[in-house]
C-alpha cells in the first residue's frame, strides 16, 4: 500500500494531467496507453473508468523528452 505524500495525495495524476505534464493532448496520452506506450498506474472500474498514473512517473517521462530522449 502507498503512503500519502505531504499534500495528502498518493502521487496519481489522470490523463488529462499527464497529458499537461508532458506537453500533448490527453487523446494522445490514450493512444499511448492503448499502444503500449505508456503505462497507466491502474484504471477505474468500468468499461469507461479514467486511467490513472504516478506523477513520477510522468515527470520523469517529460523530463527524458525535453533532455532528447525518447517520448
Amino acid at each position: 500500500m502507498q503512503s500519502l505524500d505531504a499534500q495528502g495525495d498518493l502521487g496519481i495524476v489522470t490523463a488529462a494531467e499527464a497529458a499537461r505534464i508532458l506537453g500533448i493532448t490527453r487523446r494522445a496520452v490514450l493512444a499511448r496507453v492503448h499502444a503500449g506506450t505508456l503505462s497507466a498506474a491502474m484504471k477505474a472500474s468500468g468499461k469507461t473508468g479514467a486511467f490513472l498514473f504516478y506523477r513520477d512517473h510522468i515527470e520523469a517521462l517529460a523530463a527524458s523528452s525535453k533532455t532528447g530522449g525518447a517520448r
